[in-house]
């Protein structure tokens, strides 16, 4: 979620794959302007390739992944990104692993070295995940806490109603415009307002108002906030009880924010947000809850989570690029391809990263972290935690964030 040093790659041409008839506009980092009207332009993103014919396997692998338009789009063509015509169907990776898988596993090999190599290590990672890459799936036949605990992160549906979401997606674009223009005014610190993320281009980290004292100004302020922390947190919500588990109710809020990606968007790097401590081996830190506020398919990006990282050996591995990509060459993942309303919990130190957003649409994942009060607070300058400072200052534990829900709200 946070910081990274890698990725500014940006490559625009235009060619013809070998053995097909289909000509692609390639784009590295951000969505093209207007295109040429026909029906077979495809815009694919997040693929860095040469100027010439590619393999097989990176040409389905940019199709079947990035390739917002299926056959027979209503438009004719490829519209100017941002359009109400630009197509945001998306393909979801899991449908066509199967497909791919053999031909992923030929362009690993020495023969496709130089294919390989001219893509981001974002894109490589990409590929090497995709042959055993599925949906992140609730699986009620098991405690969720039993599952976050064991895995690192676990799908939880429906813990925010589509009405709230809804509300809260429209305070969230406001509080980022005028967060936006707070800031580049120099009215409030940055810090007051944004966080830092991996691949800062068209992605924001936004730092969240829960009570009146936090906001900068009075019109910041919503009742949606608490609203929404009530269905999560509150008697009836379903995010409590699993926190409650595995932190207890004195665990501390650590971050309140949303990640906002927007079209154009990179992929970042596989990363843990926090590195591995032995003396967690047992306990479960921090939890992270990530809230969808509308349905997120393949095209925006999802965050992609590896089950089973949380160790020593994996942390250890992703740090050094050779031992990382045999690694990820034999290690199953999951795409939070979420509804409006779906959570996706994880652990920090489990390994992710999020998608590169090639859809017409906004991604907005609402957050908060909560951490095992036992755990020594991981922030530090260049990582403080996704949290308005004011906020942060007051220590605020689950219990008394839950006390607060019931007290602030009607009825």
């Amino acid at each position: 979620m946070k910081h990274s040093f890698f990725h500014t790659l940006a490559l625009s041409t235009l060619f013809t794959f070998a053995g097909t008839s289909e000509a692609f506009i390639v784009n590295g980092s951000h969505l093209l302007p207007r295109l040429p009207n026909s029906p077979n332009y495809r815009i694919i993103n997040d693929v860095n390739v040469a100027n010439k014919p590619t393999s097989t396997a990176l040409h389905n692998y940019a199709r079947c992944q990035w390739s917002p338009h299926k056959d027979g789009a209503s438009t004719g063509g490829v519209p100017t990104a941002g359009s109400s015509d630009y197509a945001s169907a998306g393909v979801d990776n899991v449908e066509y692993a199967a497909n791919v898988r053999p031909e992923l596993k030929t362009a690993t090999t020495d023969d496709h070295t130089d294919d390989i190599a001219q893509l981001s290590r974002a894109d490589r990672e990409a590929i090497y995940l995709l042959p055993d890459q599925s949906n992140l799936a609730q699986d009620t036949s098991i405690p969720f806490a039993t599952t976050l605990a064991s895995r690192g992160a676990v799908r939880v549906n429906d813990g925010l109603s589509p009405d709230i979401a809804c509300r809260l997606r429209q305070f969230i674009d406001d509080t980022l415009e005028s967060s936006l223009e707070e800031v580049d005014s120099f009215k409030v610190p940055r810090a007051f307002g944004f966080a830092n993320v991996l691949e800062k281009g068209n992605r924001w980290d936004l730092l969240l108002p829960l009570f009146e004292e936090e906001a900068s100004s009075p019109s910041s302020s919503s009742g949606v906030m608490l609203e929404a922390m009530n269905e999560l947190l509150g008697e009836n919500g379903k995010i409590a009880p699993i926190l409650q588990e595995l932190l207890g109710d004195n665990a501390i809020l650590y971050e309140l924010a949303c990640l906002i990606s927007d079209p154009g968007s990179n992929r970042q790097e596989i990363h843990p947000d926090i590195l591995f401590d032995s003396n967690t081996e047992t306990t479960v830190p921090l939890i992270a809850c990530f809230v969808s506020l509308q349905d997120i398919d393949a095209s925006m990006g999802p965050t992609v989570f590896i089950p089973g990282t949380v160790t020593e050996d994996h942390h250890r591995r992703i740090n050094d690029e050779k031992l990382a990509n045999e690694m990820l060459k034999h290690i199953p993942s999951n795409i939070s391809t979420l509804g409006v309303g779906d959570c996706a919990l994880y652990n920090p130190m489990v390994l992710h990263a999020g998608g590169g957003n090639v859809s017409n649409r906004r991604r907005r994942l609402f957050y908060f972290t909560f951490m095992n009060l036992d755990f020594q607070d991981p922030s530090n300058d260049s990582n403080p935690g996704s949290i308005n400072p004011i906020l942060k200052q007051r220590n605020l534990t689950l219990r008394e964030v839950r006390e607060c829900l019931a007290g602030s709200l009607p009825g």
